[in-house]
Parts: structure tokens; sequence; C-alpha cells
């Protein structure tokens, strides 16, 4: 939402709405919960910090990166351990912090590979290497630190923009798209199969597995799980928000 978290204490059932609009002006992209106490998200024009579990929350933003003027729209977030986390936005902008994001590290390598876009949706593919979604319709694999890789990956074959991608070991993963699309590969991203479902033409925004068989995948409305690799659709139109 716009500058807004949404907070629940009772696993889903009620809602508390807590705004972070002076250090999130307007959409909070991604949140990431690193244990009881600690959480951070980040979005337009902010990276925040929570200690308390997300009752309040302070600004830990990088600077500015070299030779560019306008603020950070901060579209991708990876937590590694707990004190060890990148984000990054437009102008293939890429941070790293190994302090809990009391300094950040600029990253520049994956600017000179990718040029200037958007960088978002970040996920650990295999040990020490992470994925990043790019803008355009495109994706890159990157080694840790960018060092010494910095590859485009094969995407799946669709027109419709995809919003998310998601690995569960090195080779199996899935991709959401527009109109409900979701695909996915068993040859690490070398072929893409849709999965056909008539549950939703919502744009699907956001992918999420706690292990190889069971994640969630969200956008618009609709919020599909899967407990065995293919998808089934679940209703939560009963949450309450205060």
């Amino acid at each position: 939402g716009l500058g807004k978290i949404f907070r629940t204490t009772d696993g889903g059932t009620n809602w508390t709405m807590i705004s972070v609009s002076t250090m999130i002006s307007a959409q909070v992209t991604q949140i990431r919960y690193i244990n009881q106490n600690t959480v951070v998200a980040c979005g337009y024009y902010g990276v925040i910090k929570s200690t308390d579990g997300g009752a309040s929350w302070t600004s830990i933003t990088p600077p500015d990166p070299p030779n560019i003027s306008s603020k950070q729209n901060w579209e991708g977030m990876l937590v590694q351990d707990a004190n060890t986390w990148y984000v990054s936005g437009n102008h293939a902008c890429l941070y790293k912090t190994t302090d809990g994001g009391a300094n950040w590290t600029y990253i520049d390598k994956v600017k000179k590979v990718t040029g200037d876009c958007v960088l978002s949706n970040m996920y650990v593919y295999v040990p020490k290497t992470f994925i990043v979604a790019k803008c355009q319709m495109k994706w890159i694999v990157m080694d840790d630190n960018a060092a010494t890789r910095v590859d485009f990956l094969s995407p799946p074959a669709v027109k419709s923009y995809r919003w998310d991608l998601f690995f569960t070991n090195a080779n199996n993963g899935y991709s959401c798209a527009n109109e409900g699309a979701i695909y996915t590969t068993t040859d690490g991203s070398k072929t893409w199969t849709g999965i056909k479902t008539p549950l939703t033409t919502d744009p699907l925004k956001c992918i999420y597995f706690v292990n190889e068989t069971t994640g969630w995948i969200v956008g618009g409305s609709t919020i599909l799980k899967t407990a065995d690799g293919g998808i089934v659709g679940i209703e939560e139109s009963n949450n309450k928000t205060t």
C-alpha cells in the first residue's frame, strides 16, 4: 500500500495498519522476516527496519548511488542471514550490508552488464548465488557481490510481464505473470512449461515457497497455494483490518 504495512498477531484473523509514509512515501514493495523481532522492508524512496516485530520502524535507507540524483524506488530485497542483506532498485542500483543496515556498499558491476534498468525480486538460487528480476522482461543471475558472474537467465517465453521468480532448488523454479499466468522449470530455466489454472485472471505478482512443494502465489485479490508443486486456490476473504 501507499506507505502502509499491515501487522497481525493472531495468525491473520485480525490486522492492524501501521503508517510508514514518512520513510516510504508510496508503495511498500518487499517485506522480509528475519527473526521474531527483526523485520525489514523497502519501497519507494526508503528502506526500513523494525526490531520489535513490526510495531515500530526506523529508516536504514542506503545513500544515493554515484552519479544518480533521483530518489531510488527500492524494488528488491534479499536476506542471506541476520546481518547480510541486499536491496535493489531503479538505475540497476544494488547495495549490500553486512551489519544489519548500519552501513551499505554499492555494487556497480550489475549496471555495467544490464544497463539502466529496474532490479527487483532477488532470491537465493544456489549457495552464494541469487536471482535478480530485471525490467523489460529479463532476468539475471549473479554470484555473491556480483564479483565474477553476472549473466542473463533464460526467462519463460511469455509476452505478458513476469512479476516474480522463485527457485526451490538449483533446477526447479516458478514464475508468475499477468492474466493469472504461472510457469515452471525443472532444468534451471533452460525450458519453461505453463501451469494452466482457471482460478484467476489477476496479475500474479509474488511467489514464495517454504520448501520444495509448498508455496503461495499472490496478486490482485487472489491467493493461490500449492502443496505438491501444482496450484490450488484458497480464499481469505474474511480477514479483518483495524
